[in-house]
């Protein structure tokens, strides 16, 4: 039965290249889609997991407009966390997180390099 399957699509394939083609082309782009849209999805579900109360930690971002400028950061103002933790008794913890750019690190007498970020964090508790 097998068989016979492979006979009709050779035979379609001869007597309709073009479409064939364009069968097997939108057939692969579909799969390539799906599989990458579950990836997403995977990602998207995962963020984050590694902390044992993933689900209570949030991010706090700011939509800056100012003279017809729009910008969308996810840094805020230093006393943020202290005005948090006063204002909301739902605020149980928090961290602040500053990005101090990039550094290149490098050994002379190995010959090797690394670049990295420097950091900045007060009150770890997330380490």
């Amino acid at each position: 039965m097998f068989k016979n399957y492979i006979k009709i699509a050779w035979r379609s394939l001869k007597r309709q290249p073009f479409f064939a083609f364009l069968n097997t082309f939108g057939l692969a782009i579909g799969m390539a889609r799906g599989l990458l849209i579950s990836l997403y999805i995977y990602d998207e579900m995962n963020f984050d997991t590694m902390f044992p109360d993933a689900d209570r930690i949030y991010r706090i971002n700011t939509d800056i407009k100012f003279g017809g400028t729009e910008s969308k950061s996810a840094q805020v103002s230093a006393p943020m966390a202290a005005a948090m933790e006063s204002d909301f008794s739902q605020v149980e913890l928090t961290t602040r997180f500053r990005n101090l750019g990039s550094m290149l690190l490098r050994k002379e007498q190995y010959g090797s390099q690394h670049k990295g970020t420097k950091c900045n964090l007060c009150g770890c508790y997330f380490l």
